[in-house]
């Protein structure tokens, strides 16, 4: 019986999270139709848009990637990653993926811990401050 209660419990706050969410989406951000049944059976878009709107990063922000979203010039992956840098900056920074960019130049980020610690990293470094860089299985250099 206690099996029950608690699959009960836990199938109504696994749907009851997702209506929510879907709900929050959809009163924040003014989608059309369409867009809106594009978006709301996947769960990880309307996940990051909804931790996005929670974050206070502008619906304007959030409506432009979306509709370059649309537009087909962001993938999904794309989407997700550039929602999570405006979530984790705010907005503050104007950032657009370029398709035609040499990758073996770039930057490349494993997450958004790393990509926080590389901001700080320039901010100290433009600050005029030294920065310690430690390599694996290598001696720390100063830049």
């Amino acid at each position: 019986m206690i099996k029950l209660k608690t699959l009960i419990l836990l199938l109504f706050l696994i749907f009851g999270c997702k209506s929510l969410v879907n709900k929050t989406v959809k009163k924040e951000l003014s989608l059309t139709q369409v867009e809106y049944n594009k978006i709301k059976k996947d769960s990880l878009i309307t996940n990051t848009l909804y931790r996005s709107i929670k974050d206070s990063v502008k619906i304007s922000v959030i409506e432009k990637r979306l509709d370059s979203f649309f537009l087909g010039s962001y993938v999904k992956k794309e989407l997700i990653s550039i929602l999570e840098v405006d979530r984790v900056f705010k907005g503050k920074l104007n950032i657009e993926f370029k398709k035609d960019f040499d990758t073996l130049n770039a930057i490349e980020f494993n997450n958004t811990k790393d990509l926080k610690n590389f901001m700080v990293k320039v901010k100290k470094r433009l600050n005029g401050e030294d920065i310690i860089i430690e390599k694996p299985n290598q001696k720390k250099d100063s830049l």
